[in-house]
């Protein structure tokens, strides 16, 4: 396919009936899920005005804990070998920065709200990393001070739930 374009984009309710059938034509299970389950969807959409910005592939990202289960990674065949599955796990699903932050943050407010103890989470990871030294020598320095900020603010997080033990128990 010469000319091949398309965009990725997070998938919407509105997408089901098209990713349904994608992942059905696939023999992938789709019994577990419902419209909204497709906001954690990444959808890769043809680009071509003609087709009316048909979609073309997509793959879940279901978090579990601190892990992350790629879930129905489905192309079109009439697009497969064009670099839309490589594209929707590399840039659009696993290792999509906001996509994989977005679900780990939900999974530690999920537990803050059931366990009822705070949660604090720093991750540092760099989205271009270069092997070279001064890369490496930058990345060392910035993660110490990030390292330090977290642990500040641990601190701080430790003593204001003190205060607010230390009000609640003078009422």
């Amino acid at each position: 396919m010469l000319g091949v374009t398309f965009r990725l984009r997070a998938g919407h309710p509105q997408d089901a009936p098209r990713v349904l059938a994608l992942l059905s034509a696939a023999g992938l299970p789709i019994s577990d899920l419902v419209p909204a389950d497709l906001l954690r969807f990444i959808v890769a959409q043809d680009a071509a005005v003609h087709t009316g910005g048909i979609v073309i592939g997509a793959v879940g990202l279901e978090a579990h804990g601190e892990a992350g289960l790629l879930r129905s990674l489905v192309v079109d065949p009439g697009w497969q070998g064009t670099g839309v599955g490589s594209a929707l796990v590399v840039d659009g699903g696993v290792y999509r920065h906001d996509f994989v932050a977005s679900s780990v943050v939900q999974a530690l407010m999920d537990v803050q709200l059931r366990t009822g103890v705070p949660v604090i989470s720093a991750v540092q990871a760099p989205h271009h990393f270069h092997e070279h030294v001064e890369h490496r020598r930058f990345l060392q320095q910035h993660f110490a001070a990030k390292g330090q900020e977290a642990a500040q603010a641990c601190l701080l997080t430790v003593a204001g739930l003190r205060a607010v033990d230390q009000r609640l128990a003078g009422l």
